[in-house]
């Protein structure tokens, strides 16, 4: 006998509304705006009103689960890097030198390290 079970999957409420919201979040992010579940709340709720739905409340929840049907995450950005040393060859050819003058010590000395 076989158990019944909720259908989880109910269709989207709002299906045009979700997919012009996740054109807006892809342009957002490329052109490297960082975008927070607050942003997708707040234009999702400014579309809604646009589109004239009037039964939409765009709770944190909604967010969460729009943000899980479409696959979405909300990412740190990583774009503050260190920049790359003009001298960074020398420096590497400095250290490699270095290191195999230890190791050579080492090797002779008996050492352990």
């Amino acid at each position: 006998m076989g158990r019944k079970r909720s259908n989880r999957q109910r269709k989207v409420k709002w299906p045009a509304l979700e997919e012009n919201l996740l054109r807006w979040v892809l342009n957002q992010r490329n052109a490297g705006r960082s975008i927070s579940t607050v942003k997708i709340r707040l234009r999702a709720k400014s579309m809604a009103e646009e589109m004239q739905i009037t039964d939409f409340k765009g709770g944190i929840n909604w967010a969460y689960r729009f943000m899980r049907r479409k696959n979405l995450r909300v990412r740190s950005r990583t774009t503050m890097c260190q920049a790359v040393p003009d001298d960074v060859d020398e420096k590497k050819a400095s250290f490699l030198r270095f290191t195999r003058k230890v190791i050579a010590e080492v090797k002779y000395s008996g050492e352990v390290l």
